[in-house]
């Protein structure tokens, strides 16, 4: 089921690139539990483990061949794969959902790799060690007050002391979105 799973969540960024080149990086993020600091934080892990529930219910968790919701997952928290594509997919369904342009989550999603610094990180250039720094820098919030070594670096506040969410909302607006 935990195969199944990850390749749903992979298939939500309708990246074929992404998926054919990072396969080391995904698998990273989806072992890595995503904690938080800040109080609203904890709804972004919330809206990550409830696209569990988004893929039982299209499984048909309550048929005869459906998953059952205690084996999705490999861990029992969140992980940063499911928070972050669950940030990337609250953005484009409550912000930038527009049917003349398309689905915006990969490349939201994309766009907070690259923000990490995460995204030369492929396949073929793996070093898991520093991999393993930069998630501890962004999930401790050790990155500066410009938000470097974050997934939305900002210019006019602090992100370290705000949560996901008001970051993504202040990052869309100084950039233009």
């Amino acid at each position: 089921m935990d195969d199944a799973y990850f390749r749903w969540l992979i298939d939500l960024l309708g990246d074929e690139y992404l998926e054919n080149h990072y396969q080391k990086l995904l698998d990273k993020l989806y072992s890595r539990e995503f904690i938080w600091k800040v109080e609203y934080d904890e709804n972004r892990a919330k809206y990550g483990l409830r696209l569990r529930r988004i893929f039982a219910e299209e499984m048909g968790e309550n048929g005869k061949n459906g998953p059952k919701m205690a084996k999705i997952g490999r861990l029992e928290g969140c992980s940063v794969l499911e928070m972050l594509i669950g940030l990337a997919k609250n953005c484009e369904d409550d912000i930038l959902w527009n049917p003349n342009f398309g689905d915006h989550t990969g490349p939201i999603f994309w766009e907070m790799l690259e923000n990490l610094g995460l995204d030369i990180y492929d396949d073929y250039n793996w070093f898991e060690g520093e991999v393993d720094r930069i998630l501890d820098v962004f999930l401790e919030r050790k990155y500066d007050r410009h938000g470097n070594g974050n997934v939305f670096q900002l210019k006019s506040a602090d992100p370290r002391k705000m949560d996901l969410w008001l970051q993504l909302n202040q990052y869309l607006v100084e950039t233009g979105r």
